[in-house]
């Protein structure tokens, strides 16, 4: 390439430098004939060196339009003077690949003015072209996710002026394209408050340089009214910190909301339930009090008869006895007040004989001898009483909730005594106990009524057979437990009614005859001691009832010093 005014080194040294350039570098004559080139341009159109591209033209490597188009800007530089600058020329090279250049072209002027070529240098753009054209197909799949999102997503400037947007954020503003929203603001689409509202938001979010939500009202393209919890974030740039811009997006929770007023509505609901549930528990509780109170009552009732009935016969006993022993007290009064006077006698004799015929009138040996027998019946009443009066001592604790160590034995015997007028005339009662049966940890007295339950159910179920019958009574211990069985000969059950014997209310026995409270409250009693009850029966073969309970209750171990007692 001449270079004139310059030496030979200079020559050298600028050549290899533009030999070295990767950007094509080229010199033509007003001819459009190459006259210097480079290595980067050689490469571009398939020479092995530069020397070979001298005297030809574009038109001996690109196609003839193409060329027409290159040798038309030379033209106009050559006749203007203008400099061609920074134009992007389209070609393909040697090895047919396609390529980009921006090309900057540049008019060499002779000493005297005149232009005789000019100097050209063309940077390859394809790198650039293929990364921008990745970026571009980038931005339009992001667009594409963009706009299949469901919510509106929308971009604005500082100004809280939009900039872009999906398709859900257009339409949400009744808009067919993002370009008829560019550059507005809310201010064009809310009332002016809800606009004022939504930029002062933002202005405080560009502010203070964090996101914000809240939940706001919008309307749907057609009209109908949203509620949209909305999050708006500052895009900031990443040199200086400070805010370009937003982003936002806005989410439909209409049904959300509806939802959660409904649930709202529910748990209101529920709360009110639960008060009135409670209020209908309290009731019922206060009703099944009340219902165990009869059932009490009923059983006090039968209790009641019996006692009257077996109290009366020894105090009858007694009585009679009081009155025997009355009459014939007056009588051996008698007697000795006759011997008294014998020592006064004048006349023995007389006085003898007179004692002797008194003794006759009254039968005095007769009622000594009976007195012997008199003072026996009255013993046996006052026992007899005393039995009843303790057996009603221990069954008077069924109102007491304390957890005492109990003799099973003693409580079951009560309840005998006590039901006894009940039975005595067409039940024998049969005991099988074990000697040595384990006091266990209780509620006394309501295991007496659970025991008077069951023994008085089984005296109906053999009343009801018409016969007389027996009770079976079975204690035994095992290893933690005990288990008392009380079996009847009684007309039995079905396997159905065995299944709901425990139902509160439900009772085979006639109106009047019971409140069908006594088996379901015995098996609560049981429960309550973390026990079980079991019923076998069969129509015609009697029914029998097994209580198993802990001999322990950790929870209610009685206080230090309680007597252990045994059977």
């Amino acid at each position: 390439m001449p270079i004139p005014g310059a030496d030979r080194n200079e020559r050298i040294l600028l050549r290899s430098l533009i030999d070295h350039l990767p950007d094509v570098v080229y010199v033509k004559d007003l001819q459009h004939r190459f006259v210097a080139a480079n290595k980067a341009a050689a490469q571009l159109l398939g020479e092995e060196s530069p020397e070979n591209l001298i005297g030809k033209t574009d038109s001996d490597y690109f196609p003839k339009e193409m060329a027409e188009v290159y040798h038309g800007d030379e033209r106009r530089l050559f006749e203007t003077g203008c400099p061609l600058s920074s134009k992007e020329e389209t070609g393909v090279d040697s090895r047919g690949e396609p390529f980009t250049y921006m090309v900057t072209k540049t008019p060499i002027y002779d000493p005297s003015g005149a232009i005789v070529g000019l100097a050209g240098i063309g940077r390859d753009l394809s790198e650039i072209q293929q990364q921008k054209r990745l970026v571009e197909l980038e931005r339009e799949q992001l667009q594409t996710v963009i706009d299949n999102i469901p919510d509106p997503i929308y971009f604005k400037d500082t100004n809280s002026r939009y900039l872009n947007g999906n398709k859900a954020f257009y339409r949400r503003r009744n808009a067919n394209c993002i370009e008829e929203v560019v550059g507005k603001s809310d201010f064009d689409f809310y009332e002016p408050d809800a606009a004022q509202t939504r930029f002062n938001d933002e202005a405080a979010m560009f502010r203070d340089k964090r996101s914000i939500t809240k939940e706001e009202h919008d309307r749907d393209f057609e009209g109908n009214p949203l509620v949209i919890r909305s999050t708006k974030t500052p895009i900031l740039d990443p040199q200086t910190n400070e805010p370009v811009g937003m982003v936002g997006i806005s989410r439909d929770i209409t049904e959300l909301r509806k939802a959660h007023d409904e649930l709202k509505r529910k748990n209101e609901r529920l709360v009110r339930q639960k008060r009135e549930l409670a209020e209908a528990l309290s009731l019922l509780q206060q009703t099944q009090t009340q219902l165990v109170h009869s059932e009490k009552m009923a059983s006090l009732g039968v209790l009641t008869a019996g006692i009257a009935h077996e109290i009366n016969n020894p105090i009858n006993f007694v009585y009679a006895g009081v009155n025997s022993m009355s009459k014939d007290f007056e009588d051996v009064k008698a007697v000795v007040a006759q011997l008294q006077q014998l020592s006064q006698a004048k006349d023995p004799a007389a006085a003898i004989a007179a004692l002797q015929r008194k003794r006759e009138e009254v039968c005095f040996d007769e009622a000594f001898e009976a007195l012997e027998e008199t003072l026996s019946h009255i013993k046996l009443g006052a026992t007899r009483i005393t039995e009843i009066v303790a057996g009603l001592s221990k069954f008077s604790r069924l109102g007491k909730e304390d957890w005492l160590p109990t003799n099973l034995h003693e409580d079951i015997e009560s309840v005998l005594v006590l039901l006894k007028n009940k039975y005595k005339t067409h039940v024998t009662i049969h005991r099988d106990f074990t000697p040595e049966l384990p006091a266990i940890v209780c509620i006394p007295g309501k295991l007496n009524q659970a025991f008077m339950n069951l023994i008085a159910n089984a005296v109906d179920a053999i009343e009801a057979r018409g016969d007389k019958g027996t009770i079976r009574i079975v204690t035994r211990a095992q290893q933690e437990t005990v288990s008392i069985r009380i079996a009847d000969d009684g007309i039995g059950m079905s396997e159905t009614i065995s299944e709901k014997v425990f139902d509160p209310f439900f009772t085979t026995k006639g109106i009047g005859k019971g409140t069908g409270l006594g088996l379901s409250i015995t098996y609560s009693i049981v429960q309550d001691h973390r026990g079980s009850l079991e019923v076998e029966s069969a129509p015609g073969k009697g029914s029998a009832f097994t209580i198993t309970l802990p001999i322990e209750q950790e929870q209610h171990r009685p206080r230090m010093g309680a007597s252990q007692t045994k059977a």
